[in-house]
C-alpha cells in the first residue's frame, strides 16, 4: 500500500508539473520505491500476501504503467541532452536533436505500446472479458489516460526536431541546398519529423475520443493540450 502511494503521488506531482509548465517537486532518485503488486485492495490479505484472480485485471496496472512511462521521460531527457547534429542549409548551420537518440526512446514507448495488458489496449474488446459495465467504463477509462499519456510524450520527444526544420526552411540565403554530412542520419530526421506530425493527429484524435465517450478528459484540459500541440506545428 505505501508503495502504492508514493508511485501514484510521484506521477500526480509529475504530471501537474507538465501540466503548468514548472518543475517537478519529486527527483527521480528519491522515488525508487518498489512497484507495487497488481492486487486491487480487495484481494488482499491481513495474513498472506494476496492474489489477484485468474482473468480479473487488476486496477494497479496503471500505477505500473505510469511508473515506467516517468523512466521514459528521464530517457527523453537525457537524449534531447545529447550532443545534437549539425545539418547544412545555405551558409549556415542547423542544429537537429540527434536522430538516433530520439529513435532510441521512440522505441521505449513502443514497446510501452506492445506491452499494455489486453484490457488496457486501445479498441479493447471487453465483451470477452469477466467485468460489469462501472468496470469496463474504469478501465475505459484508464485505458485513454495511458495512451493519451504516451503519444504527449511522444509529441515531446518529437518536437524540438520538427521545429528545428521548421527553423532549417524559414532561413533566408541563396545558392543551392547542401545535404547533411551523412545521408542517412539526414533521412532519419525527416522520418521523425514526419512521425511528429502523424502523433500530433493521434493525439488530436484521442483527445476527442476521450470528450465523445466522456472518458474522464476536462474540456479545460483538452483545449491546452491543442494549443500546446498546433501552435509550435504551426509557427
Amino acid at each position: 500500500m505505501l508503495s502504492e502511494v508514493r508511485h501514484s503521488n510521484n506521477a500526480c506531482c509529475r504530471i501537474l508539473a507538465g501540466t503548468f509548465g514548472r518543475a517537478g517537486q519529486i527527483y527521480p532518485g528519491l522515488t525508487k520505491a518498489p512497484l507495487p503488486l497488481a492486487i486491487d485492495d480487495e484481494y488482499l490479505s491481513t495474513t498472506e500476501e494476496g492474489r489477484q484472480p485468474d482473468g480479473i485485471p487488476s486496477r494497479l496496472e496503471l500505477v505500473h504503467i505510469t511508473a515506467k512511462t516517468m523512466e521514459v521521460v528521464e530517457e527523453m531527457r537525457n537524449a534531447l541532452r545529447a550532443p545534437s547534429l549539425k545539418i547544412k542549409h545555405w551558409d549556415e548551420d542547423v542544429t537537429v536533436p540527434d536522430p538516433t537518440a530520439v529513435l532510441r526512446v521512440n522505441s521505449l514507448i513502443d514497446d510501452l505500446f506492445q506491452g499494455l495488458p489486453p484490457h488496457l489496449r486501445h479498441n479493447a474488446n471487453y465483451s470477452k472479458m469477466p467485468l460489469n459495465d462501472d468496470e469496463v467504463k474504469f478501465f475505459q477509462t484508464q485505458t485513454h489516460a495511458i495512451r493519451f499519456r504516451l503519444l504527449m510524450v511522444r509529441v515531446f520527444l518529437l518536437r524540438p526536431s520538427l521545429l528545428a526544420e521548421g527553423g532549417r526552411w524559414t532561413t533566408g540565403g541563396s545558392g543551392q541546398l547542401q545535404t547533411a554530412s551523412s545521408a542517412l542520419q539526414e533521412r532519419l530526421h525527416l522520418e521523425i519529423c514526419g512521425l511528429c506530425l502523424k502523433t500530433i493527429n493521434d493525439v488530436l484524435e484521442e483527445i476527442y475520443r476521450g470528450l465523445t465517450q466522456n472518458s474522464g478528459i476536462s474540456a479545460w484540459y483538452a483545449l491546452h493540450c491543442k494549443l500546446i500541440l498546433l501552435c509550435p506545428s504551426l509557427s
